[in-house]
């Protein structure tokens, strides 16, 4: 079992484990997002994501579903990163979320550098 500062990871995998685990893995996506979203600084005071327009957004055609990397402990997911590709070659780190109780151990920089890794295998460069 992989971990990241002695925080043991069941394993850290792609969007396409989505496919057959997609209201569950999805939902957990949806939970990390809210507390991740929760403490980014931003312009509007738009703060708690709601879950529709979350999930049509993680749908939308620029979002890269191969290059989406999540931190999982069980089938919990505690961590991802997203990809959005608007125009090849180019792609734009979207968000890497971490929930609270697993911060500070290294798993946002382990995603990050993933899916830096996934965009360059893919000849991706950055925006």
């Amino acid at each position: 079992m992989p971990s990241i500062r002695g925080e043991p990871l069941e394993r850290t995998v792609w969007r396409s484990r989505l496919a057959p685990n997609a209201p569950t893995l999805l939902r957990s996506m949806f939970e990390c997002a809210v507390e991740a979203i929760a403490d980014t600084p931003r312009l509007d005071n738009e703060r708690r994501p709601e879950w529709e327009p979350w999930r049509a957004g993680e749908a939308r055609p620029a979002r890269r579903h191969d290059l989406t990397v999540l931190a999982l402990a069980g089938d919990d997911v505690v961590g991802y990163a997203t990809l959005d590709v608007f125009d090849d070659p180019v792609s734009f780190p979207a968000l890497t979320g971490v929930k609270r109780a697993r911060r500070a151990r290294g798993i946002g920089r382990a995603l990050k550098l993933r899916r830096v890794a996934l965009a360059k295998a893919a000849g991706l460069g950055d925006s």
